[in-house]
């Protein structure tokens, strides 16, 4: 997702977030080793087959520009259990 980005001078309620593809390099927790990527949906969705452990996931536009940018996410995997994650871009928007 992609927050709005409405500038707070042209409105003062919070734009919706949107959907946003993008890619997702996933590598294991000291980053020492990339064990996939994936290239979202039009609307955003993925989904990684993992084996339990802790996961570093770096996300970047599928547009290959600067904006909008999003942080690196951990994430813990447990057996036999589906993990739900949100990603959320900055639009740089002020």
């Amino acid at each position: 997702m992609v927050d709005g980005g409405c500038a707070v001078t042209v409105s003062p309620t919070p734009c919706a977030d949107r959907p946003l593809m993008a890619y997702i390099r996933v590598f294991n927790q000291d980053r020492a080793r990339e064990v996939t990527s994936i290239k979202t949906a039009s609307d955003g969705t993925f989904r990684a087959a993992l084996l339990p452990g802790t996961y570093l996931l770096h996300p970047t536009n599928a547009s290959g520009g600067s904006l909008p940018t999003a942080e690196d996410l951990s994430v813990t995997v447990q057996k036999d259990q589906f993990l739900s994650v949100k990603i959320i871009f900055d639009s740089g928007v002020r």
